[in-house]
């Protein structure tokens, strides 16, 4: 729907409000978008007090409003000036989603995975190990205790994130 826009801000390396809630779409997250497949774009986010927060993957369906310049964007540029700095992971554009996972793994990062749209992350946990599509990934709960293993075919993939606060609270119980 928004492919082209996505691709422009993707090569552009602006920063946007990207709208991915079709159930509360006042909701937004705000970012640059660092990959794009065609499919799945992957976004590094900035927090609402203007540091890091995170990579976040997603279809590109999901997308239902992109909003560039406006009052958020200068709020935010004042809040990242000076504070700002973005961590890079390689994603690559060929296969956004697999890149992603690769790159967690290789940061050791908590990634968290939504499964076949279910609006929730049904799985949290650090990637162990990849084989042809399938990830092997060792569940750790909210206390940062382990929780089992989970095996993950990447097309049951419709979202993921890894870095934001979240998952950083979780590496910091896990360690």
């Amino acid at each position: 729907m928004l492919n082209e826009i996505i691709r422009r801000i993707y090569e552009s390396g602006e920063y946007a409000g990207i709208y991915a809630n079709a159930e509360d779409t006042s909701k937004f997250m705000y970012g640059r978008i660092v990959a794009f497949d065609g499919e799945f774009f992957a976004a590094s986010l900035v927090s609402p007090d203007g540091a890091f927060d995170g990579i976040t993957v997603q279809d590109a369906e999901s997308v239902v409003r992109i909003e560039l310049d406006g009052g958020y964007s200068a709020r935010m540029k004042k809040l990242m000036a000076g504070v700002y700095t973005e961590e890079k992971f390689d994603i690559s554009c060929e296969d956004v989603r697999g890149s992603a996972l690769e790159a967690a793994k290789k940061a050791g990062c908590i990634v968290s995975i939504e499964l076949l749209g279910s609006g929730v992350s049904d799985v949290i946990g650090i990637v162990e190990d990849i084989d042809g599509g399938m990830y092997r990934i060792a569940q750790v709960n909210e206390d940062g205790s382990g929780d089992g293993i989970s095996y993950i075919s990447l097309d049951a993939i419709t979202e993921l994130g890894f870095a934001s606060a979240d998952e950083r609270r979780i590496e910091r119980l896990h360690k």
